[in-house]
């Protein structure tokens, strides 16, 4: 199938790739057993943020935990993660509220109106995380399990725009539906139906703003399409590129619902509607590897044949006896290797260049040569003399050949660079033999030559005869070489031999080498997808340019189908509501001043929350206030404790509709009572206290716990709306600590998460495997020198290298979603001995093999690629 993405004016389209179920997977008719699974509700395993073992979600509504009594209120922020023997769910201070050994549920008290957000996305109904583990790693997995309904609601919108004609919308909802629910009757019993992925359908949870989309689904609510009193076997793709697919031209079996027909709408739609869109397309794919891009060679590199066997290096795709079907889809195609042929069927012609933008079967093949040879092909002018010279010798390795004179027979070997005739007579030459010199193991030498009257023969290899050694055969007219190297400690976008012939004219070409080519094929075609079933732009133009409903459109893609109603399916049972607590009236005053022990120096704090009123007084970075409850601080007292007479501690709040209030000191209260007004940010700092310093740290509303900060920086965020929720304060001794080895600590902003938290040096800021990119990163030094400083600047897309920045300073961006390619990191003054290295987590490509050292480029230029995550470290020699 393909998926379509939302559009304003332009829509893109991606392809989907569609397993289907053969037809006889769904042997029920449409009866208890269908309407049963219709009940049961479809399980959908959410994938796009790969396989990590931990991740963080917020609850807009209470949930339970399903076979506890723990609930998790609405507006909070948790996170599950592998620990202990299984799972566990934390709140945001790090309380473990809940373990489970595989698997834990919750359910929304309120089930129709419950909502949880994972990642990017809102689910509706019960959200379950489970342990799974894979080469010996544990990871979470999330699993929604929602009414099918609910489902298709992140489902249609994905695949059709909510824009689009609404008999086109009901007929995507129908196709659907019946898709669906065919998975969930052949795979009841197990963990997960479908993920949300183009394998079965695009799933991205809840948005009640796609409006056309729901109205879609609720008008064709329940209805089902049926062959033969069966589920029919339904799918789809983007285009058909104006003729429908039979099923078992793509995969095993006939069906009789999946039938191939011309599709003159699907032609109309693309020509007309879409013409700036990948229906119609053309894409180049290149012999050679160039410049780290894999062509043809890499492709097929290590490739089985049709006997079972390595072809070998590629040598060409055989465009004259490709086979075709009746829609104009290549049905069979053979790539020729060195060693043996492949044969691609059914849907492989597609698939085996789908990371290379080829995005269906019917196309069309152009073969467009180098032409990177010595001579003169069809020119009439046969060589006379023949060289060749290894560019890149590896040890002793060499190059020799020889020659076979008209009249003269075969002359001595010739060896790098020297003539293959030492004496001219005048006479062509009629055959060519070569081969490397101490070569290691696995390394070819290629060769073939143009013949008078006959061509380019195949190509031949260390030592065979090219051409013929008979002196009443045609003369050689061109050569072409080229060599297969074993092993990397060589550059692959260079060559290993030049060559040059003498003709005539007893002058010698231009060298050429072998140095990777710019032979390419060329592929025309038209379509995007598998072409099997309903197109949806054929959809879109029989809605919009035919009047057709979503019968009419179902009932031409689906030939024999009739429309079956299944009875409306029952609402996920919601969670019990938690037992009202026992109502203890808010404390109005604060509770008295704790006496110090003798000889105690510490800080001292109580918090004013929403419901509860005062709380006890704390010491040290415990609590004040509340985490998990949704509560706001509303005021706050500070006092220090065996304080000397002069000192001090002073505090301000950013309050709810009032802003920065006045100072405050020694116990006053900073916030508000009984205005029901939340602080949004505090500062604090000693007065007169020499040799210490304050600590503090903020827990806030959908955010957590932020960074410490400290002797008056800001913590929170002021003017955002949101409200400060806990608390903790503590002081550092500074005259008396042990002088400290410097250290450092990073943190990146990340395509979706936003600004992560700092991390220790070698941990990983940024994702592995969700394939986000890296945005901005901010480093700071710590405990470091005076004269000690780290300099750091970015390669972003589009912008390039930016200027250097400095601790606590940020490279890259911010709100421009644009990706991080490459890092240099610095230090400055450091003492000697000191150094820094760092290793780049990219695209495609993974975690970097080698840590790099300071002023290194960690990642890559040039060539589009994202930085996912990046690790760094401080080295003391």
């Amino acid at each position: 199938m393909k998926r379509f993405a939302r559009f304003l004016v332009a829509l893109y389209v991606l392809t989907i790739i569609f397993t289907l179920i053969p037809s006889n997977t769904v042997q029920a008719a449409l009866s208890s057993s269908i309407q049963e699974a219709y009940n049961n509700h479809i399980r959908v395993l959410i994938t796009y943020q790969g396989k990590p073992q931990g991740m963080s979600f917020t609850v807009n509504a209470s949930y339970l935990i399903d076979g506890s009594d723990t609930y998790l209120h609405a507006g909070t922020k948790y996170s599950v993660a592998i620990g202990g023997s299984g799972l566990r769910i934390k709140d945001d201070s790090g309380k473990i509220l809940h373990e489970a050994s595989s698997k834990i549920v919750l359910r929304p008290v309120d089930e129709p109106n419950g909502l949880i957000t994972v990642g990017s996305y809102n689910y509706r109904g019960n959200m379950e995380f489970h342990r799974y583990t894979e080469s010996g790693r544990a990871y979470v997995q999330p699993i929604a399990h929602l009414p099918l309904e609910t489902y298709l609601v992140g489902v249609l919108p994905y695949e059709m725009s909510d824009s689009w004609p609404l008999e086109a919308l009901k007929s995507q909802a129908v196709v659907a539906r019946t898709f669906a629910l065919r998975h969930m009757y052949a795979k009841r019993g197990r963990d997960w139906h479908v993920d949300d992925t183009t394998s079965f359908q695009v799933f991205k949870g809840y948005n009640k703003n796609h409006k056309n989309a729901i109205r879609a689904i609720e008008e064709t609510k329940g209805i089902v399409l049926e062959y033969g009193n069966y589920l029919a076997n339904v799918t789809y793709g983007a285009s058909n590129g104006g003729y429908t697919e039979a099923s078992e031209n793509v995969w095993t079996s006939a069906d009789p619902v999946l039938r191939s027909f011309p599709d003159e709408a699907d032609t109309l739609a693309r020509t007309v509607h879409f013409p700036h869109l990948a229906y119609t397309w053309s894409h180049t794919l290149k012999v050679d590897d160039r410049n780290g891009e894999k062509g043809l060679r890499g492709i097929f590199r290590g490739a089985i044949g049709d006997n079972g066997l390595s072809i070998g290096e590629f040598v060409s795709i055989d465009i004259d006896n490709i086979v075709r079907n009746e829609s104009g889809s290549i049905r069979e195609m053979k790539i020729i290797g060195t060693d043996g042929v492949l044969t691609l069927k059914k849907e492989r012609p597609r698939n085996a260049f789908k990371d290379y933008r080829v995005r269906s079967t019917k196309y069309d093949i152009k073969y467009i040569p180098d032409e990177r040879y010595a001579g003169s092909p069809k020119s009439g002018a046969p060589i006379q003399n023949f060289k060749a010279k290894l560019i890149q010798p590896i040890n002793s390795m060499g190059i020799r050949y020889q020659a076979y004179v008209k009249g003269l027979g075969w002359q001595d070997w010739s060896y790098d660079g020297d003539d293959a005739v030492k004496t001219l007579s005048g006479q062509p030459i009629q055959g060519l033999k070569m081969e490397l010199v101490d070569a290691p193991a696995g390394w070819k030498l290629q060769y073939r030559v143009y013949v008078e009257g006959q061509g380019w023969q195949n190509w031949t290899e260390n030592g065979h005869i090219a051409g013929s050694g008979e002196t009443t055969s045609p003369a050689i007219e061109a050569v072409e070489m080229r060599t297969v190297p074993s092993g990397t400690a060589i550059d692959l976008n260079r060559g290993f031999v030049s060559y040059q012939i003498m003709d005539s004219t007893q002058a010698w070409s231009e060298k050429v080498d072998d140095s990777p080519s710019s032979a390419r094929y060329e592929l025309s075609g038209v379509g995007y997808g598998h072409g099997v079933g309903m197109s949806q732009i054929g959809a879109y133009a029989r809605a919009r340019d035919y009047g057709h409903n979503y019968r009419e459109i179902l009932s031409f893609y689906f030939p024999g189908v009739t429309f079956e109603t299944l009875l409306p399916a029952p609402a996920l049972p919601s969670a019990p509501k938690p037992k009202p607590e026992p109502i203890t009236p808010p404390k109005l005053d604060p509770p008295p001043v704790p006496k110090p022990d003798p000889g105690e120096f510490s800080i001292i704090h109580v918090g004013h929350s929403q419901r509860v009123g005062w709380q006890d007084w704390v010491k040290g970075d415990d609590i004040s206030g509340t985490t998990g409850k949704a509560l706001r601080l509303e005021a706050l007292k500070i006092q220090l404790l065996g304080e000397e007479p002069g000192m001090g501690v002073k505090y301000r709040t950013y309050v709810e509709g009032t802003g920065w209030q006045s100072w405050m000191s020694n116990g006053d209260i900073a916030g508000t009572q009984g205005q029901s007004k939340r602080i949004e940010a505090i500062a604090i700092a000693l007065d007169n206290v020499p040799g210490y310093s304050v600590q503090y740290q903020v827990h806030m509303q959908g955010v957590g716990w932020m960074d410490w900060v400290e002797d008056g920086q800001v913590a929170g965020l002021p003017g955002s709306g949101k409200r400060i929720e806990a608390i903790r304060i503590k002081l550092s001794n500074t005259s008396s600590s042990p002088e400290r080895e410097p250290s450092l600590t990073y943190r990146a902003h990340v395509q979706s998460d936003g600004w992560q938290p700092f991390v220790k040096e070698g941990e990983m800021a940024g994702t592995e495997g969700r394939s986000l990119r890296l945005e901005a990163l901010e480093i700071k030094l710590l405990d470091a020198p005076k004269d000690m400083k780290i300099k750091y600047r970015a390669h972003v897309e589009k912008d390039g290298w930016q200027s250097w920045v400095y601790g606590d300073h940020m490279a890259g961006t911010v709100g421009r979603s644009l990706r991080l390619e490459a890092i240099q990191i610095e230090l400055e003054g450091a003492p000697p001995g000191y150094s820094i290295e760092y290793r780049a987590h990219v695209q495609g490509i993974g975690w970097q093999q080698d840590w790099v050292p300071e002023g290194s480029i960690a990642g890559t230029t040039g060539q589009g690629k994202r930085l996912e995550a990046i690790e760094i470290r401080l080295i003391k020699k």
